[in-house]
């Protein structure tokens, strides 16, 4: 008989017999099929390692029907979990597994106390290694609540429009739209609370992306900054609803102005210029001509630039 790994197997058994002759007679022939009804998780074991406190990282364990065809299905009743309650199991059953299938169940890490935590997800079922547990750790850390930066959003493309830092300029008049949103950049902490002028509570956001103005699922919501100076403070909070540890607030004072940019400057000349080649040859021709296209030149860069500085 093939060699069989160690596990509990229910057997079935055939007994067959050939023809028997005076001179010849053949013995009977047993075939025993393996039949499996265990269950196995892949891995056998889940670490998430360091997490830090306010987020909420999730891993998967596989869990796979090991017997071949010809093996009876095995259905999972639920799943239960012990130790820690940091842990969280989502599954939903009853599940039905044939043989070689498999199913995955997301295991979700939420620690609010630093230190490590253990616990041992139980997956109950009908076939013969019933229930089959799973140890699961992980160890929490202080997160980071520091925030690092704003950005200034474009709530009409929920796209970035650069850094608001402080003593920086917004002028309306030079930016796709007025529909604006501020984000504060920061890890995956517990909330984050915004303070807007003479309002230190003006609004707390507890999920990712943290926009002064709200947000749906990273569509930014507009808001219109009034014409002025403006000064927003952020502070990150290990849990939701700006509750536990504070980390260090962010503040930035800003102005907002609605400035056109100067007009073009037009050019009279007897002879205009009808090509930039034509411009390079006047220039090299007459000095007269080189200056006044250089001082044309840096005035028409004045308007068309675009001045990061105010956003760095």
């Amino acid at each position: 008989l093939p060699a069989l790994a160690e596990n509990t197997y229910d057997v079935a058994a055939t007994a067959t017999t050939a023809s028997e002759t005076a001179n010849d007679s053949t013995l009977n022939e047993l075939v025993i099929q393996a039949i499996s009804s265990t269950l196995a998780a892949q891995p056998g074991s889940l670490n998430f390692g360091d997490v830090g406190i306010g987020a909420s990282p999730s891993l998967l364990v596989t869990v796979v029907h090991e017997g071949s065809v010809g093996s009876p299905a095995v259905i999972i009743s639920g799943t239960s979990m012990s130790g820690s309650a940091d842990f969280t199991a989502f599954f939903s059953g009853p599940l039905t597994l044939q043989p070689g299938e498999s199913t995955s169940i997301p295991i979700t890490y939420a620690p609010q106390t630093i230190g490590g935590h253990v616990a041992t997800l139980d997956v109950n079922h009908d076939g013969s290694n019933s229930p089959l547990s799973v140890p699961i750790s992980g160890n929490a850390v202080q997160s980071t609540l520091d925030i690092t930066s704003f950005t200034l959003i474009d709530a009409d493309t929920d796209q970035p429009i650069g850094p608001l830092v402080n003593g920086g300029v917004i002028n309306l008049s030079v930016l796709p739209t007025t529909n604006l949103n501020v984000r504060a950049d920061v890890g995956q902490v517990g909330s984050v609370k915004f303070g807007l002028d003479g309002d230190p509570n003006f609004r707390t956001e507890s999920v990712i992306p943290y926009a002064l103005a709200g947000d749906v699922s990273g569509n930014y919501k507009p808001f219109n900054f009034s014409l002025g100076q403006h000064t927003i403070t952020a502070t990150a909070f290990s849990g939701a609803g700006a509750t536990g540890t504070a980390g260090t607030p962010l503040v930035v004072t800003f102005t907002v102005q609605d400035v056109p940019p100067p007009p073009p400057v037009a050019l009279v000349n007897s002879d205009p210029l009808r090509s930039l080649d034509d411009a390079f040859s006047a220039w090299e021709a007459d000095s007269e001509m080189d200056a006044l296209l250089m001082a044309v030149a840096m005035q028409d860069d004045a308007e068309n630039a675009i001045d990061f500085g105010q956003w760095a």
